[in-house]
């Protein structure tokens, strides 16, 4: 059995394909009108936390 200390941090590119997953499940949901608020600020959310992943694994890859 596996505590939680034992856990490993998800790998860049898990975390990548997770946050593209999502992106794309959320816009899914969107109606075709009259977007609601709190799922344009998820959006960007997501569409942030991925930015920044992306960002940080092409440095990553430059080194």
């Amino acid at each position: 059995m596996t505590s939680p200390t034992d856990s490993k941090p998800p790998s860049p590119d898990s975390e990548i394909d997770r946050l593209e997953t999502e992106i794309a499940e959320l816009k899914s949901q969107f109606p075709k009108h009259s977007l609601p608020p709190a799922l344009l600020l998820r959006l960007e959310e997501l569409e942030d936390e991925l930015k920044t992943l992306l960002a940080q694994q092409t440095a990553t890859n430059e080194d």
